[in-house]
């Protein structure tokens, strides 16, 4: 089976020759341009469904470029029984490169360069699609990150992705939730540093109390009849408190501050809260005598300080970055 690793795999030695302009493939041109009736006429031929099940090709300075017709749908907003109709003809080729696409992408996209409006999914159709691609892709895909190629800096799971995005609805959440509970404890990561699932989902309520059940909560549920028949309990101080724990331990002191005053309404004890209190005091306290140490350096030294910044970055960009390191191997800071 070809490998999806990557956003686009680029065929070398594939030439289409200097100056040439070869036409892409007729399904590939009728996604690009939302001519949606017509590529649904061309889905019902045979070269429609060849072109399916081979992928679709378009040429960038003379070199052969073939994309999945799922993800080439999904990335150009196609209409729903587009991509249904395309899925249908080659089921196992999802991955989790259609499901990023279409959880970290925005329902409501600017004209293009050339002013040209482009297609929008409204929320319903922007679910549906999801759920789709939720359907059919391997349990695999619940758990990898999406490509520097696709998201840039934001190199997150499906849920994180859904966490990130205010488009994506609390409901969707619960589903990826259930679809694979581990990935509310697998790390993403923003600019190669990792970051929790948690912490993503902080400025929407709704999301962060589906976070804040846990990992086991939804392990444990029957599922049976459907996710959406199990009710999502309230929060309450057992999960703050567990959150605050696996916070300080992982030295996150930004979402530290965050969950503190939702742990006070929530009833956590001053007993309970005071000792965490105490640990972000002294870390910002630290932070604080650092920035003030660095800029007395720059105020006393000057320009003899843009060496050491330059030498600083140097040894930046040669060490392992954290995602190699791992939180595992941080000293854990531990509750009294």
């Amino acid at each position: 089976k070809r490998s999806r690793s990557l956003l686009i795999r680029r065929i070398m030695g594939n030439s289409a020759g200097k100056g040439s302009r070869l036409p892409p493939s007729t399904l590939e041109q009728l996604i690009r341009d939302g001519k949606w009736d017509d590529a649904r006429s061309c889905l019902s031929t045979q070269e429609g469904q060849s072109e399916v099940q081979g992928g679709l090709v378009s040429y960038q300075k003379g070199k052969k470029i073939i994309t999945s017709a799922i993800f080439t749908a999904v990335f150009h907003r196609a209409p729903l029984d587009v991509i249904q109709a395309i899925k249908d003809m080659k089921p196992d080729e999802l991955s989790e490169t259609d499901l990023h696409c279409a959880l970290a992408s925005d329902r409501h996209r600017q004209p293009n360069s050339q002013g040209i409006e482009r297609r929008n999914w409204h929320r319903s159709e922007h679910e549906a699609v999801i759920e789709l691609l939720v359907e059919g892709c391997p349990p695999t895909a619940f758990l990898k990150t999406s490509p520097p190629s696709m998201t840039g800096v934001r190199e997150y799971t499906p849920l994180g992705h859904a966490l990130d995005n205010q488009d994506i609805s609390p409901r969707i959440t619960k589903c990826l939730c259930f679809k694979e509970p581990r990935a509310i404890e697998t790390d993403c990561y923003f600019m190669d540093g990792p970051i929790r699932p948690l912490a993503l989902a902080m400025h929407q309520t709704d999301k962060r109390d589906l976070i804040l059940l846990g990992m086991t909560f939804y392990q444990e549920q029957n599922t049976s009849s459907g996710w959406e028949r199990v009710a999502i309990p309230d929060v309450g101080i057992d999960q703050f408190d567990s959150a605050l724990k696996k916070a300080v331990q992982a030295k996150e002191w930004d979402l530290v501050g965050k969950l503190l005053p939702d742990a006070r309404v929530a009833g956590m004890s001053p007993e309970d809260v005071h000792p965490v209190e105490e640990l972000l005091e002294a870390h910002q306290k630290k932070a604080r005598a650092k920035a003030e140490k660095e800029a007395r350096n720059r105020k006393n030294f000057g320009m003899a300080m843009y060496p050491v910044d330059v030498i600083m970055d140097l040894v930046s960009a040669v060490t392992p970055s954290r995602r190699g390191r791992g939180r595992r191997q941080q000293e854990p800071t531990r509750l009294a």
